[in-house]
């Protein structure tokens, strides 16, 4: 039910007017009812890449993991990169996750915690969800970028800044980094995937 069917008794104000009048905008220019515009232009956003090949280590060591190779992630693009992560059980340790542009670690997989750990220190398996943003190649601002993770966990989850400047480059490979708190717990990720957002 529209806008004006509620407030005119269900009566509709003009003969034209949609039932489906939430999602359609009204024309002043020509009096007339049509599709809202979308925000933002045509193409705005798009997949630039991506790797949906579950990747896994039981390191306890930083690993590179999951490569999305063969990209061309040029100034003055904002970059997106999701993916889902994962802890088996088999001990009472976590997993953690660390990011590469090109080859630079611009946040290494380390035993430190934070927004880049998955889940606690619990003999259990946990899913996460973590994405990078961050613009690409902008001088002076190469640490203009975040961590956003969310895992089960009180202190696994929440906002990082980038520790380590990124590449003054166009961004060819996007690759993922993993360790293990214990050899006998597996750490994973898929589903890897990298959007680019035009800036005009």
């Amino acid at each position: 039910m529209g806008f004006l069917d509620i407030f005119f008794g269900n009566k509709r104000v003009r003969p034209d007017e949609p039932a489906g009048a939430q999602v359609m905008t009204y024309r002043a220019a020509d009096q007339t009812w049509g599709p809202a515009a979308a925000a933002g232009g045509a193409g705005a956003v798009t997949r630039a890449g991506g790797n949906s090949t579950e990747a896994t280590t039981t390191s306890t060591a930083a690993v590179d993991l999951l490569s999305t190779a063969s990209l061309s992630l040029a100034f003055p693009a904002l970059v997106q990169v999701t993916w889902a992560a994962r802890k088996s059980g088999g001990a009472a340790a976590n997993g953690q996750l660390g990011l590469k542009l090109n080859t630079t670690a611009v946040y290494a997989a380390t035993t430190n915690g934070g927004p880049a750990r998955i889940g606690s220190a619990a003999d259990a398996a946990v899913s996460a969800f973590c994405t990078w943003s961050f613009y690409v190649n902008v001088p002076t601002y190469l640490r203009g970028g975040m961590l956003l993770g969310a895992s089960p966990s009180s202190n696994a989850s929440g906002i990082d800044p980038l520790p380590t400047d990124m590449p003054a480059a166009t961004i060819t490979d996007v690759l993922g980094q993993a360790l293990s708190n214990n050899a006998l717990v597996t750490v994973g990720f898929d589903e890897q995937q990298i959007y680019s957002f035009s800036t005009s």
